[in-house]
């Protein structure tokens, strides 16, 4: 769950989001409070533990990439304003050919709506609603066992979440470039479902099993196309700068390469 902490936080302080794909955190944020209600019904204390940081960690992840969108959208509306032509005394009737094209610019309206909700508070805050409209049917309405009908939504969304990044499926073979897809939280994810697989197992509990077997599944082929499409920038690009600069300076002569590194 914190595989993309490190890279949020490099795109906070450059202020762009860059190739991040932040659709998952979404789908992380209902996958972990799904598993946390779950673990609640079924009296299971390891469930639970294991996703209430996840919970928090995800909704930290959604922030960061709203408050992203929110700042690239403002700074295109900025770019749109600057392009109107500036008039002393504005009248309606004589409105320039210039700005009505402005007017008809697709996505202009949109974004001035998404100034107030931007994409990712949108998409988490239907997750969180879908969430609370089960676990108000489970807890108050459900004749059945709520830990059935719990479970059965969150194998949906834990499938959604594993399968997120192949949304860009498309994206990636058709620039034949799988940066889209976030190396560390695929490699988290295959070992997450791993454990999380050889749990369930010792439970018995097939709600955990299957969608985890699933996941490592989805997980699996995107590795497959992360070697067929090598990636053009390299999630681990920043492990490797200060060896970079170490090399460099080695070859430049002004350390000896003999002299130990601290």
């Amino acid at each position: 769950m914190a595989a993309p902490v490190r890279d949020l936080r490099q795109a906070l302080l450059k202020g762009s989001l860059g190739p991040l794909n932040p659709f998952p955190w979404t789908m992380q944020t209902g996958n972990c409070l799904g598993w946390v209600i779950y673990g609640y019904y079924t009296r299971d204390p390891y469930v639970v533990a294991g996703n209430l940081p996840g919970l928090i960690l995800s909704i930290w992840l959604n922030m960061g990439a709203a408050k992203l969108q929110y700042l690239d959208i403002h700074e295109s509306q900025k770019a749109h304003q600057h392009q109107r032509p500036s008039q002393e005394h504005w009248d309606a009737s004589s409105r320039t050919e210039s700005q009505e094209g402005l007017d008809e610019v697709p996505g202009l309206f949109q974004s001035e709506e998404e100034l107030v909700v931007a994409p990712q508070e949108r998409a988490l805050l239907r997750i969180l609603a879908g969430w609370a409209v089960v676990a108000t049917y489970v807890g108050w309405f459900s004749k059945d066992d709520a830990a059935a009908v719990v479970g059965v939504v969150v194998n949906a969304n834990l499938i959604f979440f594993y399968g997120a990044p192949l949304q860009t499926l498309q994206q990636v073979i058709t620039e034949r470039n799988s940066e889209s897809i976030h190396l560390r939280t695929m490699f988290m994810n295959w070992t997450n479902t791993s454990f999380w697989i050889a749990y369930g197992l010792s439970r018995r509990d097939p709600v955990i099993i299957l969608p985890n077997v699933i996941g490592l599944s989805l997980g699996l082929i995107q590795g497959v196309l992360c070697l067929v499409y090598p990636r053009q920038t390299h999630d681990l690009v920043a492990d490797l700068e200060p060896l970079t600069s170490v090399a460099s300076i080695v070859a430049s002569g002004e350390v000896a390469p003999s002299s130990p590194i601290v």
